[in-house]
């Protein structure tokens, strides 16, 4: 069975919800993770010590919470 038959199968009489604006959250995910990973980088290196990680963690709470909101509903 090729990918498409499984998707095709799967989506035969369910609700298909398409999400405006997932992919730009997707987008800005990705670069909190990259800017993490730096951060990660740097202290391995011995350049920083301490991140104050506090409006990160802050952020993604926030992006859960719509996302939790968003998906709940579909």
């Amino acid at each position: 069975m090729s990918i498409t038959d499984y998707i095709i199968l799967c989506a035969i009489d369910k609700k298909v919800t398409n999400y405006d604006g997932l992919r730009e959250l997707t987008t800005q995910v990705k670069k909190l993770g990259n800017n993490v990973n730096q951060l990660l980088i740097l202290s391995r290196q011995g350049r920083i010590n301490t991140v104050n990680l506090t409006a990160t963690q802050e952020e993604l709470k926030k992006i859960y919470e719509l996302l939790s909101a968003e998906l709940g509903r579909g």
